[in-house]
């Protein structure tokens, strides 16, 4: 049931046109890691939409296992979307910091 949901999920978020950047994998997460300039951050309604489905995708992404043990793959994924200007501010920071600069900024978009 829940990789339905996550392929339908998937499906909505690719409607408005664009795709995720990449994929980023620590030990303790994989991250889907998207950025955008910061004219479509704050006034693209797609934006809002795609960020929120991302988040949904993820947490989906969370609740299963990795079949395959041997490639100690984190279980935990996260969604992080990274306005041009907070990655010009802190550009010589660690990822992990970026990720939490970040995080707040996704959260204002997704609960205004």
């Amino acid at each position: 049931m829940a990789s339905l949901h996550s392929c339908n999920l998937l499906h909505q978020s690719l409607r408005v046109h664009d795709a995720h950047n990449f994929l980023l994998k620590t030990d303790k997460k994989i991250y889907l890691v998207e950025t955008k300039s910061d004219r479509d951050f704050e006034k693209d309604p797609d934006v809002v939409t795609k960020a929120l489905n991302a988040r949904k995708m993820t947490s989906l992404f969370s609740k299963v296992p990795c079949p395959f043990s041997e490639l100690n793959q984190p279980q935990e994924w996260e969604y992080v979307l990274i306005p041009e200007s907070r990655f010009n501010e802190i550009i010589n920071l660690s990822f992990e910091a970026l990720v939490n600069v970040c995080k707040d900024a996704t959260d204002r978009l997704c609960f205004k």
